[in-house]
């Protein structure tokens, strides 16, 4: 059964593979995606201003963001764009430059769902907050598995405690357990 929006908290009903590679193209374009992704670990801002410094400024551009924008969105957009031209072929949703639009373009197209052990590296994590609903986005690295309660991941504009809009490309550990609430903090986006 596909979903079309969130499940409700403590309902959740897991998604097909949507339309997408096939199966043919899909282990090479995840790996890909965490290639192209770690090819970014050590981008750091200009320590005299957030959001700028050359590389920085580089995926603002290449995902059609200005100077000085939060740029966790661009790094993904920039990483599975580039993923997919490299296996010429199309992506199947336009990462963009805002987590909240991210996550309503990809419910638009059933690819949002919120259990951790659905997620498959090359994926992306997008995690609650924020005055939109949506506050901060990075790339699975690797499956979590069942029962997890962590997803590590490779992020854009965070730094090595884990906040968003900090300093750089990281590695990171993000929880994905449910909270008090019967809530996940985080949603996850198919692009595979």
């Amino acid at each position: 059964m596909v979903q079309s929006k969130l499940p409700e908290p403590g309902a959740e009903t897991p998604i097909q593979p949507g339309p997408g590679v096939g199966a043919e193209h899909e282990a090479k374009l995840r790996a890909v995606i965490i290639e192209v992704a770690r090819g970014y670990l050590g981008v750091r801002e200009d320590a005299r201003a957030n959001n700028t410094g050359v590389a920085v400024e580089a995926i603002l551009k290449r995902a059609g963001g200005k100077r000085g924008m939060a740029w966790c969105c661009a790094f993904c957009d920039v990483v599975v764009e580039e993923a997919y031209r490299r296996l010429h072929l199309a992506p199947p949703l336009n990462v963009g430059l805002s987590c909240s639009s991210l996550v309503k373009r990809a419910r638009e197209l059933q690819r949002v769902f919120d259990d951790p052990s659905w997620a498959r590296e090359g994926e992306l994590i997008v995690l609650r907050g924020g005055k939109t609903g949506f506050r901060h986005v990075g790339i699975v690295a690797a499956s979590p598995g069942a029962n997890a309660t962590w997803v590590k991941t490779i992020e854009g504009n965070t730094n090595a405690a884990g906040s968003s809009e900090v300093d750089g490309v990281y590695e990171k550990r993000r929880r994905c357990a449910r909270r008090k609430d019967h809530t996940r903090p985080c949603v996850f986006v198919r692009v595979v």
